[in-house]
């Protein structure tokens, strides 16, 4: 299994220190995201960089997508401050990237048995 380093984790975050002023919020999710993911890929079965490059950009990609949601409803309902939540929400989004795209085939699943019913009532 190809392991998290810590200078992974370390160039991670002096890209997110570099590009913060550039980005602003984007570097905070993407870090955030590979923190995450990075945690997540420990108890992951990949075996080589290029699995583990696959492994990471997948919770960067979904953290990148859902993350400003999540951030908006917690401080439209909990009001915690969204610019303050957004690398914990990308952090723990990226950490349950497995979770979440188990999920998401469930609903794909379920919607796609929804359709051949509507669809073969016909």
């Amino acid at each position: 299994m190809a392991e998290p380093t810590i200078p992974t984790f370390i160039a991670a975050g002096a890209v997110a220190t570099l590009l913060g002023p550039v980005l602003g919020p984007i570097s905070l999710i993407a870090f955030g995201a590979v923190a995450g993911s990075l945690l997540a890929m420990g108890k992951a079965s990949t075996t080589t960089r290029w699995e583990g490059f696959k492994f990471i950009l997948v919770g960067v990609v979904i953290a990148l997508a859902i993350t400003s949601s999540v951030a908006w409803a917690l401080d439209h309902f909990l009001s915690i401050p969204g610019n303050v939540a957004l690398m914990p929400v990308a952090a723990i989004i990226g950490a349950a990237r497995n979770s979440i795209l188990a999920l998401m085939d469930k609903v794909l699943e379920v919607a796609g048995n929804l359709l051949a019913i509507k669809g073969g009532g016909k």
